[in-house]
């Protein structure tokens, strides 16, 4: 098994590699409650990530495609006005009234955002019975890019995988009302 970097034509299983790994996560469960609805809407709510760091080349997955890790380069976050209402929009689409969710989880990154031009780790996820793919995808994405990096954790997995990498804590924990938290995490240059 080999990482390799993802293309247009993997979208689609991309985002539902990524679905399937965060159905259960907190995040997602505080997004969309509803276990049936968010088995239906998580794939295309993915997609609008994957095509996001498409459009930057910095989709990393494996050979077997049983793992992805969204990245977007330095200087790319955070996004323009034009980019961020297109997915304000796609959002809405997907979600529905879950939109309004993922707005309030938004507006609260972007106050942790870190100024620095950075990495920015958006999503990393495995397919449930693959062990070691997630480590393998980190390594892959370190071997590639160099640099100060920025993610947020949103469970006990990612954090551990994020302290793995050279990640630690930057400041306090983001704090979605009514629902779960994120741990801003650095990782210096």
């Amino acid at each position: 098994m080999e990482i390799v970097m993802g293309e247009r034509g993997d979208a689609e299983e991309l985002a539902f590699v990524l679905a399937e790994a965060f159905h259960d996560d907190a995040l997602t469960r505080w997004i969309v409650p509803d276990g049936e609805v968010r088995r239906r809407v998580l794939p295309d709510f993915f997609r609008v990530f994957v095509d996001l760091s498409l459009a930057h080349g910095s989709v990393f997955t494996t050979s077997e495609r049983d793992g992805v890790l969204l990245a977007l380069p330095p200087g790319a976050s955070p996004l323009c006005a034009r980019q961020e209402r297109e997915i304000a929009r796609r959002m809405r689409d997907v979600l529905g009234e879950g939109a309004e969710r993922m707005a309030e989880i938004s507006a609260r990154q972007v106050e942790h955002h870190p100024r620095e031009p950075h990495w920015y780790i958006s999503f990393c996820g495995v397919l449930h019975a693959r062990t070691g793919v997630g480590r393998l995808l980190a390594t892959g994405f370190l071997e590639r890019c160099t640099g100060p990096m920025y993610v947020e954790a949103s469970s006990a997995a990612g954090l551990a995988g994020a302290h793995l990498m050279g990640f630690r804590p930057l400041g306090g924990r983001i704090q979605i009302p009514d629902g779960p938290q994120l741990v801003p995490m650095w990782r210096a240059a």
